[in-house]
């Protein structure tokens, strides 16, 4: 029996489309990019529900402005809600949400989204999941509890000997890729790392909302790996999975590092 026989034709993708697109106006997809991801998500067996969801998702892959933004104002918030349900400290949940934007878009694993389930619900629970380890001070391992997908890349010994190998290299190229950072991210790291300000209080300092600040971080960090990680290939020659080690390693230690770049500044 066709699917015209059992009145459940499915849309087209230029109908998912232009439905995704009067969702998300600002985000530029186009149809065979939808079209190919649908395919993508439909080769398990099971068809992807939620088109829009992936719409926004193919944008954020690539951290399209606008595609950040509305994750920003449209999807994080019900991650935080979560996290503040479960009376944790404002800090905790700052931290869980920035460790989450990291692995989904500066390591990409936003791209393991399939539309099966909303957008929404799946950032949720990835963030309640890892902010329980991180909690449990167990982020390097959260595969174990269901977070393979959104962990960085484990460290195996010769890698940890190949970073005290190449320590100068590696600070050296952290330190540049920060010193290229504009003159508000600087600010808005040294006021939040060094000083202790909290976003409400940044927010209130450069008459913004919260949303903008929590997004200049998470842009500041972002272009912090993005940079190191450019400066490190160029320097060092590495193999991608090492590099891509070398960068978990980073990130594990991201805050730290630019509080003693910070630290060392003001002295």
């Amino acid at each position: 029996m066709d699917e015209a026989q059992t009145g459940t034709r499915q849309p087209s993708a230029g109908q998912l489309l232009a439905r995704a697109r009067a969702r998300w106006p600002r985000v530029s997809v186009s149809e065979e990019e939808l079209a190919a991801a649908l395919d993508r998500a439909s080769a398990g067996g099971k068809a992807a529900a939620h088109a829009e969801d992936l719409f926004l998702a193919i944008a954020l892959a690539r951290r399209e402005p606008a595609a950040l933004q509305a994750f920003e104002e449209s999807v994080l918030p019900q991650a935080r809600a979560a996290l503040k349900a479960r009376r944790m400290r404002d800090e905790a949940v700052e931290e869980a949400l920035q460790q989450l934007r990291e692995r989904l878009f500066v390591f990409g694993h936003i791209a393991d989204y399939s539309g099966r389930g909303p957008l929404a619900s799946w950032t949720r629970m990835a963030a309640v999941r890892l902010a329980l380890n991180l909690s449990r001070g167990k982020a390097a391992q959260a595969d174990e509890a269901g977070l393979d997908e959104l962990v960085a890349p484990g460290i195996a010994p010769e890698l940890a000997l190949l970073k005290a190998r190449h320590r100068p290299e590696f600070k050296s190229c952290f330190e540049q890729a920060f010193q290229a950072l504009d003159d508000r991210a600087r600010t808005a790291l040294r006021l939040s790392l060094l000083e202790g300000l909290t976003t409400t209080q940044l927010a209130r300092m450069f008459r913004v909302d919260g949303s903008t600040v929590r997004r200049w971080l998470a842009e500041a960090r972002q272009q912090l790996l993005a940079k190191t990680r450019e400066l490190l290939r160029d320097r060092l020659g590495l193999e991608q999975s090492e590099l891509d080690s070398l960068i978990g390693l980073l990130l594990t230690q991201l805050d730290d590092s630019v509080r003693r770049i910070l630290g060392a500044s003001s002295r």
